[in-house]
């Protein structure tokens, strides 16, 4: 039997003309209805036909697929096209083997769904968010926030009643939903790999102010160290060595520690809260005559495609990087169909990719 509109309508409670609004691309009514009603007349088996961007040929509706119909002026049509925010910080757009991979999966996420995506980037002395004049609020389906984020900052999106979805960063007290990886299981599983090899004294180098994951990594070694030391009254030493928050000082404070060192200074292992640390690190210890892993271990955090390729190649954690960005548009678009559901926090899993630097 054919499905008609007002069998959609009556399913999900709404008047048969917010279904013909919301399946025609047309403003009026909100994005939560237009997406619940494409949904429902998806899977009730209902056919409508939407022209494409290019003014090809017809396909039939997808969720949130912009109007294909719509000839009205662009900033009418603007109703019709959804899209999302992106926001990132500036600085982490020089960090290309992680970030961008994120972007990545973000992107194929919104290809799949129909929706645009608009990067916006802040910076980590912005209080609070401005909708740029040149956007169409009501076509914003959702922003997805990538990393840390102040929290006046955070509290500035959600005032605009638009979903929020945090990517690698989580914040208890917002109510937003998140997707992150599972920093501190990782950490703590590596730090107990590295002291089942032998290694006694271990440093970990991170940074305070850099990133929630960064923090968590380190939470995971001092887990493993205080269980290992808990359970076999092992006398294990793990200290820290705390890097400036922005990328580009890393180095410079890096080498100064490492130009200071004596043969029996170093620690047996050395754990970097990521990839990018650890390439440094490695060149560094090569600069001043250290061996590795001969004179000391090094591990990372991200398996990005460098790990593999360094000399010696890197110990590390295969973490999220597209996935963490295609999850992020999955959870918004489960926010936005179903708004009044329990927050989530999205973990994903890991792998040790173990290699011969450690």
């Amino acid at each position: 039997m054919k499905v008609s509109m007002q069998q959609i309508a009556d399913r999900l409670g709404v008047s048969k003309y917010s279904v013909s609004k919301a399946l025609s691309g047309k403003p009026g009514v909100s994005m939560e209805t237009r997406l619940q009603v494409i949904e429902a007349a998806k899977a009730m088996g209902y056919r409508w036909k939407q022209k494409k961007a290019s003014g090809g040929s017809e396909a039939s509706g997808d969720p949130i697929a912009p109007n294909k119909r719509n000839k009205k002026p662009a900033h009418e049509a603007a109703d019709s096209q959804p899209f999302i925010f992106v926001l990132i910080d500036a600085s982490k757009l020089n960090e290309v083997y992680f970030w961008n991979r994120v972007l990545a999966g973000i992107i194929s996420g919104c290809n799949e769904i129909g929706w645009k995506h608009l990067m916006i980037t802040n910076s980590g002395e912005d209080t609070a968010f401005i909708f740029p004049a040149y956007a169409d609020r009501s076509a914003c389906a959702g922003i997805v926030v990538i990393g840390d984020v102040p929290a006046s900052y955070l509290l500035s999106l959600k005032k605009l009643g638009i979903p929020i979805i945090l990517t690698d960063h989580e914040e208890p007290l917002s109510g937003l939903d998140c997707v992150v990886n599972s920093n501190f299981e990782a950490a703590r599983e590596l730090c107990k790999r590295i002291i089942a090899s032998g290694s006694r004294s271990i440093l970990f180098i991170g940074s305070d102010h850099h990133s929630v994951s960064f923090t968590q990594r380190w939470w995971g070694c001092q887990n493993a160290v205080f269980e290992e030391n808990q359970a076999a009254k092992k006398q294990l030493a793990l200290r820290k060595w705390n890097l400036p928050s922005k990328y580009e000082r890393w180095l410079p404070v890096l080498e100064e520690k490492i130009a200071g060192l004596q043969q029996e200074m170093l620690p047996d292992a050395i754990v970097c809260a990521n990839d990018e640390i650890a390439f440094d690190l490695l060149n560094l210890l090569q600069k001043y005559q250290f061996a590795v892993p001969r004179d000391c271990k090094v591990v990372g955090f991200d398996n990005t495609d460098k790990a593999a390729h360094s000399i010696p190649p890197l110990t590390t954690v295969d973490l999220g990087k597209e996935m963490l960005g295609y999850r992020a548009i999955e959870a918004l678009q489960r926010r936005i169909l179903k708004p009044g559901t329990p927050t989530e926090k999205i973990l994903l899993a890991y792998r040790l990719v173990e290699r011969e630097s450690g």
